[in-house]
C-alpha cells in the first residue's frame, strides 16, 4: 500500500447480541500525516440484520496524497467508534514549517 496508489483494505465491525435492525454506515478517512488534513476516501452502507454478529467489506481504494498517511475505517451510524489506524509512508517526506 502506497500513497498515490491503490491499497485494499479489509474492515470487520463486531456487534454484541441482542441488537436491532438498523442502517450502518462507515467511512474510511486518510489523515495526512504531515498537515493534520483529513478526508474521506469512501463511504458505504448497509442494513444491519439483528442476527449478525459482525460485517465486513474489502475494497480498492485510492490513498489521496504523497505524504505519509494514516487510514482509519470509522464507522458512523449507529455507533461512532473508529479503528486503529494503517500507517501508508509516503513518496513525499514531511518539510517543517511547509
Amino acid at each position: 500500500c502506497a500513497t498515490g496508489g491503490h491499497c485494499t483494505i479489509k474492515s470487520v465491525l463486531h456487534f454484541q447480541a441482542p441488537h436491532a435492525a438498523a442502517a450502518l454506515t462507515w467511512d474510511l478517512v486518510a489523515v495526512d500525516r504531515c498537515s493534520g488534513a483529513q478526508s474521506v476516501v469512501s463511504s458505504s452502507s448497509s442494513t444491519l440484520d439483528p442476527s449478525w454478529n459482525q460485517v465486513w467489506t474489502s475494497d480498492q481504494y485510492s490513498v489521496p496524497s504523497t505524504h505519509p498517511t494514516l487510514l482509519y475505517a470509522v464507522a458512523e451510524s449507529p455507533y461512532r467508534v473508529a479503528s486503529a489506524p494503517v500507517e501508508v509512508n509516503g513518496s513525499t517526506a514531511c518539510t517543517p514549517g511547509a
